[in-house]
């Protein structure tokens, strides 16, 4: 598990980093008002209230570089979930 950055402004870098494997990566948050967003490329989660969870994951490749954003969110985790042909 890796751990993201909280945002509590209006948008924000939650993670950046190379991913070690190919697979899914798999991204859960609280949202801390109406509005709390976080996206990657090709996947995103809106949680229209305070103190709601979201939710979003994208597939990403071995070496490939991600940059995830958010607004107004903490206990931002990640997990990646490799294939088992890229161990």
């Amino acid at each position: 598990m890796m751990t993201g950055t909280d945002v509590n402004d209006d948008w924000g870098s939650i993670y950046q980093g190379v991913m070690p494997n190919d697979g899914v990566l798999v991204v859960s948050f609280t949202g801390t008002n109406e509005s709390s967003y976080a996206a990657g490329p090709g996947a995103q989660s809106l949680v229209p209230w305070a103190n709601g969870g979201g939710k979003f994951s994208m597939p990403v490749t071995k070496g490939s570089y991600v940059s995830l954003g958010g607004n107004h969110v903490k206990d931002v985790e990640l997990r990646l979930y490799p294939l088992a042909a890229s161990t």
